[in-house]
């Protein structure tokens, strides 16, 4: 068990399978709820200077408390002089309330207090991206309400601390390979997480030698605690192609670990770490600068083996210089011994003299053609290089290019479409003043039309109330002929004006014709023409008005 202050180990045995919930059998891989819990014990006023706390004495004490259980691990966590605060975790969550029972608001007695001390526990919370955490983080990011480009969008999730044992491919390795030989296999890391979703993207960096030679840091990280496996660990970048997947991918880990069960049927679990991909590494524009950091890391490493050819063909061409020269003091010492008491044998000496000079010659010929080629084959390996490299500076160049041309269209874009908005603005605007001007000038016209009907239906209802005063005026003269008696009727007619005549003056009286002996004088008042009545009616007027001038004096 651990109780360092050491981060909680990777990976453990496990002993207690029943909560191991299935995510891809065919390879022994579950899942498995944690159990993790707080204790904080709280410390007496220290009224002795220098007075210690013993950390194993407390594990003991706390182990003694949960028995039959037993802690994974147990740490420290935070330390002061008013309490100390530990981590623990245990195998199953079933078990966890009788756990808190068992602890929590208990006593325990040290050697080096006077006083028993009090601890409380509680289930740890465990911190993990929610909803909220990555909507917030993109929305941040997105540029017109558009929908974000994917790698730059929730659709990533980046799995650290994954064993690289458990997604290998038992046909590479055997049982007896080194397991820091041992690395993961993409396709089963697909064929695992694909449960949740079709999966657009997958990296794992450690699969990518130029990726980790640039990063300088190790392929494998083992992460080493005091008595836990030592296993090495990976970590990977797996990108969904619709949110759903991301979103059940999340969920589904939520306060899980993974459980592997291999063909012995040992169980082990691990505290992996999951989290969305907050560096937008599966995005385009981060693919396109690995592959020409990938590009760069190529051409350092052809330089490097370049450079390396070059100083062993050094070294060796050096090698066969010296055994030449060495070769060559031999037979020049050999010779001066046998030239000492042999005469007769100058003769052979001197062509021997005149070979080995032509084979030196021919071996300082051949050692400056190899010279020259080696330069040569050097000029060209540093010409590649340089070529290389300006094909380098020539992609960023044209990356960055492009990448300045889509901004500048992006803005054109963003201003054309403000100025098409302005102006579909100041069109509706000069449209609805147009359509207020015209009903404006409608209203006028009705209230004009309107006002004049009033007028004509005035005029009418006046000229009918004159009409009915002319007609009871002339009702009632009607009804005075009647009263009269038959003999004064018989002796008076009367004869009424026209109606035009009436209404033009209601003044008017009706003329009194006296009647005659003869017929034909009677038809002949009958048949008076107008004009004569006429005249009778102005001068009755030119009397009427003098007789009113008369009394007004």
């Amino acid at each position: 068990m651990n109780t360092s202050m050491q981060p909680p180990p990777v990976q453990a045995e496990c002993h207690d399978t029943s909560e191991k919930i299935e995510l891809y059998e065919n390879y022994g891989i579950y899942i498995k709820p944690i159990a993790r819990l707080n204790i904080t014990i709280q410390l007496p006023p220290n009224k002795n200077p220098g007075q210690t706390i013993s950390f194993p004495e407390i594990v003991d004490k706390l182990k003694q408390l949960i028995l039959p259980e037993e802690f994974i691990y147990l740490r420290v966590i935070k330390s002061s002089l008013e309490f100390i605060r530990l981590e623990g975790e245990v195998e199953n969550k079933s078990s966890f309330k009788i756990l808190l029972s068992k602890l929590d608001n208990v006593t325990i007695k040290l050697s080096s207090y006077i006083d028993v001390l009090k601890v409380r526990a509680a289930e740890a919370k465990i911190v993990y991206p929610n909803r909220h955490d990555w909507d917030s983080f993109f929305k941040d990011s997105m540029v017109n309400n558009e929908e974000l480009k994917p790698g730059e969008r929730a659709d990533t999730i980046h799995l650290t601390d994954l064993p690289c044992k458990w997604f290998a491919d038992k046909k590479n390795y055997s049982q007896n390979t080194d397991v820091m030989l041992i690395k993961p296999n993409e396709h089963i890391l697909r064929e695992v997480f694909s449960i949740f979703g079709e999966i657009r993207l997958i990296d794992v960096p450690i699969l990518n030698n130029c990726f980790t030679q640039l990063r300088r840091q190790s392929a494998i990280e083992v992460i080493a605690s005091t008595g836990m496996l030592n296993l090495p660990t990976f970590e990977a970048y797996i990108q969904y192609k619709d949110y759903i997947g991301f979103v059940k991918a999340m969920d589904t880990f939520r306060g899980m670990k993974l459980l592997y069960i291999d063909e012995q049927k040992n169980a082990f679990t691990a505290n992996f770490r999951i989290d969305f991909d907050r560096t937008k590494h599966l995005s385009d524009r981060e693919i396109k600068k690995r592959e020409i950091d990938k590009l760069k890391a190529i051409e350092i490493e052809k330089i490097r083996n370049a450079t390396i050819e070059r100083e062993k063909e050094k070294e060796n061409k050096q090698k066969e210089i010296t055994s030449y020269k060495a070769m060559l003091d031999d037979s020049i010492e050999d010779d001066d011994d046998k030239k000492a008491g042999m005469d007769e044998k100058s003769k052979e000496q001197r062509r021997r003299e005149r070979e080995e000079a032509r084979r030196q010659k021919r071996l300082a010929k051949k050692q400056h053609e190899e010279e020259r080629k080696l330069e040569q084959k050097i000029a060209f390996e540093e010409r590649k290089i340089l070529i290389a490299q300006r094909k380098l500076e020539s992609m960023r160049l044209l990356e960055e290019l492009f990448n300045r041309v889509k901004d500048n269209v992006e803005q054109e874009e963003n201003e054309k479409k403000q100025k098409e908005i302005e102006h579909e603005l100041q069109k509706r605007q000069a449209e609805e003043a147009d359509l207020e001007m015209a009903k404006k000038l409608k209203m006028e016209l009705e209230e004009a039309e309107l006002k004049e009907k009033i007028a004509k239906n005035l005029e009418k209802r006046k000229e009918d109330d004159e009409e009915v005063e002319h007609f009871e005026l002339r009702k009632d003269t009607v009804i005075q002929s009647d009263i009269k008696s038959p003999k004064q009727a018989s002796q008076d007619a009367v004869v009424l004006p026209p109606r035009a005549v009436l209404l033009s003056n209601p003044k008017v009286q009706p003329i009194q014709v006296k009647p005659t002996l003869y017929d034909d004088e009677i038809n002949h008042n009958e048949n008076r023409s107008d004009g004569e009545i006429e005249n009778v009616i102005e001068s009755q007027n030119t009397s009427a008005s003098t007789n009113t001038d008369s009394a007004s004096n």
